[in-house]
C-alpha cells in the first residue's frame, strides 16, 4: 500500500466512523480539543476525511479513535504511523540495549 492508498484508506475509515457516531465535524473538533488539548478545526477533520491533509500524528489518531469509538492501532496503520505504544516500546527497547552495552564496557574496563 502506498502513501496515497494509506492515507485513502485512513480518511475512509475516520468518514465512516464520524458517520456512525452521528457526531458533525464542529462536534468532532470540539471533542478532540477538549480531549487532547489542541487546537483542531472543523475543516481539519474535513480534510483528513476527504485524504486532502496528510493523516494527523499517531498520537493525535489515538484521540480521534478515542472520540469516535475506532481502533488506534488499525488506524495508525492505515494512516502509515507508527503506534504510540510501539514507538514506545521500541524505544524503551533501544534504551535497555544501550544500558546493557555501558555495562559491558564499564566491566571490560575494570577488569
Amino acid at each position: 500500500m502506498n502513501v496515497s492508498q494509506r492515507s485513502a484508506a485512513f480518511a475512509d475509515a475516520l468518514a465512516e466512523a464520524r458517520s456512525r457516531s452521528g457526531l458533525s465535524l464542529k462536534q468532532t473538533a470540539d471533542r478532540l480539543n477538549e480531549l487532547a488539548g489542541s487546537n483542531v478545526d472543523p475543516q481539519a477533520v474535513h480534510n483528513w476525511e476527504k485524504g486532502r491533509k496528510v493523516p494527523p500524528s499517531a498520537r493525535m489518531i489515538e484521540h480521534i479513535a478515542a472520540v469516535l469509538d475506532g481502533d488506534a492501532v488499525e488506524w495508525c496503520v492505515l494512516a502509515g504511523k507508527t503506534p504510540v505504544a510501539v514507538s514506545e516500546a521500541l524505544r524503551d527497547v533501544a534504551f535497555a540495549e544501550r544500558v546493557y552495552q555501558l555495562a559491558l564496557e564499564h566491566r571490560r574496563h575494570s577488569r
